[in-house]
């Protein structure tokens, strides 16, 4: 194996063909038994104005020279900053200008693997990319393009320790050139430009002709401070490479982002990296880090640790990565995702789209109409200012569309929904979840599961869906089309109407409707329902089933439909009709009007001059002491008695307490002196004890 080793500056003389072989400082290499084969030659080099590169030669073909580092030496390279290409190996490579500034350059381990030659002596047209790079952690180094002034490689034969020299040796078919141009050779010992300690690089600071080449830029393990280049200027003087990308490896590092789309990544440890003004890449990689994206359309990646990831003026993409981290969008139409952890997100100004990901996360949208979705986890989303779409996700999340027109969405399981203030479209989806309008006029659908749904202010439309839900109307809807409308639709719902004038439908299934206050429209719709109508002047429909019907204080329309429905009527004057089925119609107070219909119907008239009517039927007409009158106008009256078919019932009835008068066709009832009922077109005779019961 050839082995060279150098300590004091050597001359290679002039010859255009001169071969240099370095050794201590004596003019032989003692031990050369042959340059053939794998042979490893440790190379401390220096170049200087006029060097281009440096140029190997394999002995046969299949064959490859290795260039490996020598510790402790220090490769330098002395030059004009015009037309040079940097090509070295060693532990540090240094460039040194002709004016005296001094540039460390990089710890490297470099390894030719694979190398071109010719053994006719040819030209090789194209060495650029000739090589494989085995580098340490952290190392670059700078390709190069021999092609401008190099000869062509040559096949060797055996070389002829006899024959080295100092400038050069041979002139017949052993000369094969090594270095062309070559001025000095010289070893120094410079720092390198990062190092692992603590560094502060400002690369306005750098001057080198070429600075690194490979992926990356590094600075090692330390905690160091580096602020990239700002401009195409000091980016040229530094010889900085915007394509490719800087590490901070270790340490908790400081990096200042210039002014080109730079790529950084802060690696291990707790991180501080700011953009400029270009669309950067910053990478916090493991360790609470502190990314700020300031200007440009930035990609802030927090990865491991708890990270403050800031996006800035422009439209940032930022992912937070593991654990529980803190980002900030500012202005600018953002990507936010927290990824894994406890994460809070602050949307800022913009129309941001916010992922919560796994964890518990807060995420506020603030302005602009932002697209929220907490995802896993137990969530608090708010919307903020603007029409935001949100979704809860997995999780019991908590949900505030804040002002504006919003889509909520609750997601898998029990959620807390807040609409704001303006007209919000509100979907619980699955689990038992807890909805609330608040102003304006809302869409809002509990969909799966026993929710809990209030309107609030505003004419909301409101569906309960599946599941046994309970909904509250809201209060102060005034005028007609600011009205409520609510549908209950499958399970045992109930509903409140509170104030306005409300729709409640019941749909599927036994439900409770309470109108309250406002004239109300009640539909029982399926099931066995009980509908209260409240204050005002309500329309209460049962549907199928057998309802109970009440219409409360004011006049109300109370229908049973189908069913054996129970209708009462309350205060005020009241419209009744039974529909089919055996009713019970209770008229209650007022002077009200009953229709039995279909079915054996029982109607009590109660206070008040009521209209009675049986319909088809054998229905039974009841009288309680105190439902009459001193005075004929004080009954009620019977349109359709029919003897036979339909009686009388009156409490503790005794027939010697009953008076009959025939008034023209109609027969006036009266027991114990009160005026009950005058039945229509019907003769005095015909009634008689049979036709009551007790």
């Amino acid at each position: 194996m050839m082995q060279m080793q150098m300590q004091n500056p050597i001359l290679a003389g002039d010859s255009p063909n001169a071969w240099l072989l370095i050794s201590e400082t004596t003019p032989r290499v003692p031990s050369v038994p042959d340059a053939m084969g794998a042979d490893l030659v440790p190379m401390p080099v220096a170049l200087r104005p006029g060097a281009r590169a440096i140029n190997l030669d394999a002995p046969n073909a299949g064959e490859t020279v290795s260039v490996s580092a020598v510790a402790a030496n220090v490769v330098v390279f002395e030059f004009d900053r015009d037309d040079v290409t940097i090509f070295g190996a060693n532990n540090a490579l240094v460039v040194r200008f002709a004016d005296g500034a001094v540039l460390n350059v990089a710890n490297v381990n470099l390894e030719i693997t694979k190398v071109l030659w010719s053994q006719t002596g040819e030209e090789v047209p194209a060495l650029k990319y000739f090589f494989d790079l085995d580098l340490d952690e952290g190392a670059r180094f700078e390709r190069f393009d021999p092609s401008a002034g190099l000869g062509g490689f040559q096949s060797v034969g055996g070389l002829d320790p006899t024959s080295l020299q100092y400038g050069g040796f041979g002139t017949g078919g052993n000369a094969r050139k090594f270095v062309d141009e070559l001025d000095n050779i010289q070893a120094a010992s410079l720092p390198p430009l990062f190092t692992p300690d603590n560094d502060n690089v400002n690369f306005a600071n750098v001057f080198a002709r070429t600075y690194l080449d490979g992926t990356q830029y590094d600075a090692l393990e330390g905690d160091d401070v580096v602020t990239l280049p700002l401009n195409v200027a000091i980016a040229a003087q530094a010889g900085y490479d915007p394509l490719h990308d800087f590490h901070g490896n270790g340490g908790n590092d400081f990096i200042v982002s210039g002014g080109f789309d730079d790529k950084i990544f802060g690696d291990a440890g707790d991180d501080v990296i700011q953009s400029g003004d270009g669309a950067d890449t910053l990478d916090g990689g493991e360790g609470s880090d502190s990314l700020m994206g300031m200007g440009g359309a930035d990609t802030l990646l927090g990865g491991d640790g708890k990270d403050f990831l800031f996006g800035g003026g422009d439209a940032d993409i930022i992912n937070g990565g593991d654990d529980d981290d803190s980002i900030f969008g500012e202005d600018g139409d953002d990507t936010l995702l927290g990824d894994a952890g406890n994460d809070t997100i602050e949307g800022s100004a913009g129309n941001d789209k916010i992922n919560g990901g796994l964890g518990a996360d807060i995420l506020h949208g603030n302005t602009g109409a932002d697209t929220i979705n907490g995802e896993g986890g137990d969530d608090q989303l708010d919307g903020g200012t603007g029409a935001d779409t949100l979704e809860g996700g997995a999780g019991k999340d908590k949900i505030n569309g804040g002002a504006g027109v919003d889509k909520i969405k609750g997601g898998t399981e029990s959620d807390d929904i807040s609409g704001g203030a303006d007209g919000d479209d509100i979907h619980g989806d699955v689990g038992d979840d807890i909805l609330n309008g608040n102003g304006g006029k809302d869409f809002l659908f509990g969909d799966d599961g026993n929710d809990e749904i209030y309107g609030g202010q505003g004419g909301d439309y409101i569906s309960g869906g599946k599941g046994d839900d309970t909904i509250y109307a809201g209060a102060g809807h005034d005028g007609p089309l600011n009205n409520v409308s609510v549908f209950g639709d499958s399970g045992n719902d109930i509903m409140y109407g509170e104030g306005g004038d409300d729709e409640l439908q019941g749909g599927d299934d036994d439900d409770k409707l309470y109108g309250e206050i406002g004239n109300d429209r009640l539909f029982g719709q399926n099931g066995n329902d009980e509908l209260f109508g409240g204050i005002g002047d309500d329309t209460l429909v049962g549907g199928m089933g057998d309802d109970i019907i009440t219409g409360g204080i004011g006049d109300d329309f109370l229908e049973g439909d189908n069913g054996n429905d129970t209708l009462n009527g309350g205060d005020g004057v009241d419209t009744f009709i039974g529909m089919l089925g055996d009713d019970k119609l209770n008229g209650g107070a007022g002077a009200d009007n009953i229709s039995g219909q279909e079915g054996l119907d029982i109607i009590t008239g109660g206070t008040g001059a009521d209209v009675l009517s049986g319909g088809a039927g054998s229905d039974t007409f009841v009288f309680a002491a105190g439902d009459g009158g001193n005075a004929i106008d004080q009954a009620d009256i019977i349109q359709d008695f029919e003897n036979n078919v339909d009686v009388f019932q009156i409490a503790g009835f005794n027939i010697n307490n009953l008076q009959k008068q025939q008034n023209g066709l109609d027969t006036v009832l009266i027991y114990n002196g009160e005026f009950l009922a005058v039945v229509r077109n019907t003769q005095e005779n015909v009634i008689d004890a049979a036709d009551f019961v007790p």
